[in-house]
């Protein structure tokens, strides 16, 4: 394995770093992590993912990691010792696309009991539809880590790194013949389990009712909670935890501190993060959210976050253990909003001794939770250990 990390953000340093990881002894395989923000010129960067002669994946993200650093310009190129096989999956907004059917017809039979990378368009609509199709197909013999590419402008744009080149509202799943480990750091509670919490609102009628029923969604926007419009219903739990009102046209700032959570009986909470309201004046949110489902509304604070991080470290270290190769870190870049200057000390708390930190900020992460299913999360920290790469 062969890291190479270019701070410079061009499109000559990102080829240069390319290259020089193709020639290093060894490298059959490239995965890059960029930064949205390095502003590629498309045909250029087409060009040079077309003309490689290893395969190639990886996304731009919002930022990247790279041991104790977090990046918002340059480029991780991390070049592996196996030829590994990049999966591309078109169309992650398709309404009627029907992923089971297209995943059969594309990947091979060789990816059940390994290591899967799964990258996704974070702004495509049907991303958990995708995940589900994958575990529905290959199970838990494996494991799952990755995430969710894309701009924080929230406008839906090429971000998966191919070698057709960069392309929008897909997915792209990798095996490696690589034993892993990966866990899952939230740290958001329900508000009802604040016990200090109080209404700040003197015109709330309280006691304020959850949990709240999806009572209609299409995808990723919640259009209804409990038969009332989303936003009046989640603006008014804000309000009443928060003592301040909810912007209409700044929905993702009190996201921040403020998400939404699916609770399930078996498997705890989903986190859903909302990005903006709709022309409509529904809630979108980063991934779906199934008809009918029971919500909360979440928060916590930078010490819970951080706390949640470090256990995740901690469990993917547990023995049985070989030598680590690589720490992935998938750290949803809301999260990385809401910590502000003490994501610090969160990067500090991943740090894994022999283990190589890399990672991005991403719009959304995915994971399987033990041992039972395979989640698209939000506002989480995925933390992975990947063996013998």
């Amino acid at each position: 394995m062969h890291i190479i990390l270019e701070q410079l953000g061009t499109i000559a340093s990102l080829e240069r770093s390319l290259h020089a990881a193709m020639a290093a002894p060894g490298v059959r395989s490239l995965f890059v992590l960029a930064c949205e923000e390095n502003r590629y010129p498309l045909p250029a960067l087409d060009a040079l993912l077309r003309g490689l002669s290893v395969p190639v994946f990886g996304g731009l993200f919002p930022a990247i990691l790279h041991g104790r650093k977090q990046l918002t310009i340059g480029s991780l190129v991390v070049g592996l010792p196996q030829e590994t096989t990049p999966h591309v999956i078109h169309g992650l907004s398709d309404p009627a696309a029907d992923y089971v059917a297209r995943l059969e017809r594309t990947l091979d039979d060789g990816l059940a009991g390994r290591t899967l990378l799964v990258l996704v368009d974070g702004l495509a609509s049907r991303i958990v539809s995708f995940v589900e199709a994958l575990f529905c197909l290959h199970g838990l013999e494996g494991n799952y880590l990755g995430g969710g590419a894309g701009s924080l402008s929230f406008q839906q744009q090429p971000c998966l790194i191919t070698n057709a080149g960069l392309v929008a509202d897909a997915g792209v799943v990798v095996a490696l013949d690589a034993p892993s480990r990966v866990a899952v750091g939230l740290g958001w509670r329900p508000l009802h389990d604040d016990q200090t919490a109080a209404c700040f609102s003197r015109h709330c009628p309280g006691p304020c009712k959850t949990p709240l029923k999806a009572t209609e969604v299409q995808h990723n926007a919640i259009i209804s909670l409990d038969w009332e419009p989303a936003l009046e219903v989640y603006g008014n739990l804000v309000r009443c935890h928060a003592g301040e009102q909810l912007s209409r046209a700044d929905v993702f700032a009190m996201a921040k501190s403020y998400p939404l959570g699916i609770t399930r009986l078996d498997d705890g909470i989903i986190v859903r993060d909302p990005l903006y309201l709709t022309p409509d004046g529904h809630l979108l949110c980063v991934g779906e959210i199934p008809p009918g489902a029971f919500m909360e509304v979440l928060h916590g604070s930078k010490e819970s976050l951080i706390q949640a991080a470090a256990a995740a470290a901690v469990q993917v270290r547990r023995p049985p253990a070989s030598a680590p190769a690589l720490c992935l870190v998938m750290d949803c870049i809301s999260r990385v909003l809401f910590l502000g200057a003490d994501f610090s000390r969160e990067l500090d708390s991943l740090q894994i001794p022999d283990a190589p930190l890399v990672g991005a900020c991403s719009i959304g992460e995915i994971a399987n939770t033990g041992r039972r299913r395979v989640d698209f999360h939000n506002k989480a920290c995925v933390v992975g250990i990947l063996e013998q790469v």
